[in-house]
């Protein structure tokens, strides 16, 4: 058993040195063959397929076939390493068809490389082997497949509406809570515009005060027809009963207010009655000169402050006003748009092609092929939980079927495909064959690898998707809501509830020709 298991090895080892000494351009080491991870398997009924044969520092993996005389050569030497099909192959929506199963005949339909659909036949021999017999070609896959991809998405995108429908209690309380977190804001402004009306109110107490220890000092005896001490007697009358009228009006502490001008109505009656006594005094009046101009001092400050409390009411009512009426015509974007600025990316600088011919032609990125479906732009942008704003301007260029959109927060992209890894899509399209007329609809999609995504939102706008549309796209990681905006209007608000806090990427999507221009990336500093 053990000479056998040894004699193997040597056979092992000896044909694949020989192979690659066939196949191979370089030089063979031997002493750099590594076999402790080979496994040798059966490729048919006069073939083995030995993988794991390491050589320097690569892979790679070895059929072998025995000719007819007995002799087994090495026909075919594969590098593990390198990608099995061509950069841009996308398998997803391939179709195996039977074309005539007695002779072995198939077709292999749905096959996209750099975004275009091909199609081969092919027939299996008896020994095994499989024959190419037409080669690849360009197929019609939309024909093709539209009843596949109808059977297959057709219930998801039932399953998808239904939910989009049934909104959960947990939404609408996070809605009506992001609705009270916004009043709440208003009112803390409010309330500190409040404070700064009752440190104005004060202050008018305290000169009121003044006014009130000027009126209760001892009232001098002077003649009756003293037409001085009179005229600054009904002065101090009508300016207390104003105010008292005006600053009850204004709802600061109206009981104390109302007590303490009646006090002051009371000392100002005593003081006319003191004024109307004929009694005449000896004493002399060294205040009769200063009361006055004193008095006419304090009443000054008081309608000062009495202004000053009226223009902080009218600020706050301004103020309120502009937000409502932000809120209402510009929208969320706008309002928060200020806050963020703090430049991440501008341009398509450091960008690269996934899929499709793309190419920067001076401020705009182009993707010219009307036949892409999975056109991609990726550019490598951190992201991270701080509130962001993605800005650009994009238009589609043809008839019929065309989208374009924006990947945001990218991770964990493994292939390309229909997805793009663990991202969330915000999507412009036109689809008369599903919509059944020419208008552009804004949705918004998650993607959960680079096959599958979910439509969670969709809306009909009046913009044409034909012009070019400023979209902006507002993510707040924290809370987990993504605003949309097109053309300065706000589109949609929701609140995703996926867990996407960073990304790695971004990437700009077409579907068939389409052109971008003014990408930029803000932050909050």
């Amino acid at each position: 058993m053990v000479r056998r298991v040894l004699l193997t090895v040597c056979l092992g080892a000896f044909l694949v040195i020989n192979a690659f000494a066939q196949v191979l351009v370089e030089d063979v080491d031997s002493t750099a063959l590594r076999l402790s991870d080979a496994q040798i398997g059966i490729a048919g009924p006069s073939a083995l397929y030995l993988r794991g044969v390491g050589h320097h520092e690569s892979t790679y993996s070895v059929v072998f076939r025995m000719d007819d005389d007995g002799t087994w050569r090495a026909t075919t030497v594969y590098d593990e390493q390198a990608d099995v099909f061509p950069s841009g192959t996308v398998l997803d929506f391939a179709t195996l068809l039977w074309l005539d199963p007695e002779r072995g005949r198939f077709r292999l339909d749905g096959v996209f490389i750099a975004g275009e659909p091909y199609a081969a036949e092919f027939e299996i021999a008896l020994d095994g082997s499989i024959r190419e017999v037409t080669g690849f070609v360009r197929s019609d896959w939309t024909g093709v497949n539209r009843r596949r991809v109808t059977e297959i998405l057709g219930p998801i995108a039932q399953e998808i509406a239904t939910e989009t429908d049934r909104i959960s209690p947990e939404e609408v309380t996070e809605s009506l809570r992001e609705l009270e977190r916004l009043n709440d804001a208003l009112e803390r402004e409010i309330a500190e515009l409040r404070r700064e009306n009752e440190r104005a109110v004060v202050e008018i107490a305290e000169l009121l005060s003044e006014i009130d220890r000027l009126s209760a000092e001892p009232a001098p005896a002077v003649p009756s027809d003293d037409r001085e001490a009179a005229a600054l007697r009904d002065a101090l009358y009508d300016e207390v009963v104003a105010l008292r009228s005006e600053i009850a009006a204004y709802g600061l502490s109206i009981a104390r207010l109302e007590r303490s001008l009646d006090g002051l109505r009371d000392e100002a009656a005593a003081y006319a009655e003191s004024l109307r006594d004929d009694r005449v005094s000896d004493e002399p009046l060294p205040r009769l000169d200063a009361e006055p101009s004193a008095l006419a001092n304090l009443l000054s400050e008081v309608a000062a402050f009495r202004e000053m409390n009226e223009q902080l009411r009218r600020e706050q009512a301004t103020i309120r006003t502009r937000l409502i009426a932000e809120l209402r015509s510009s929208g969320y974007i706008t309002l928060v748009k200020p806050e963020l600025t703090k430049t991440v990316q501008t341009g398509f600088f450091g960008g690269a092609s996934q899929i499709g011919p793309w190419r920067i032609e001076g401020d705009r990125l182009v993707q010219p092929d009307p036949g892409q479906y999975f056109a991609k732009f990726i550019v490598p942008v951190e992201q991270t939980e701080s509130t962001l704003l993605y800005s650009y301007e994009a238009r589609a260029v043809g008839d019929g079927w065309v989208g374009n959109g924006l990947h945001f927060m990218v991770t964990d992209v493994r292939a390309r495909g229909y997805g793009m890894g663990n991202s969330i899509l915000v999507w412009l399209t036109r689809d008369p064959a599903v919509h059944g007329n020419d208008k552009t609809y804004l949705q918004l999609y998650k993607s959960d690898d680079d096959v599958t995504m979910g439509r969670v939102a969709d809306a009909m706008i009046v913009d044409d998707i034909a012009d070019f549309l400023r979209v902006e796209v507002l993510y707040e990681p924290v809370t987990e809501y993504v605003t949309v905006a097109v053309n300065g209007e706000d589109k949609i608000r929701y609140k995703t509830w996926f867990g996407i806090t960073d990304g790695v990427e971004v990437s700009l999507r077409a579907l068939g020709a389409a052109e971008f221009r003014a990408f930029t990336i803000r932050a909050q500093p």
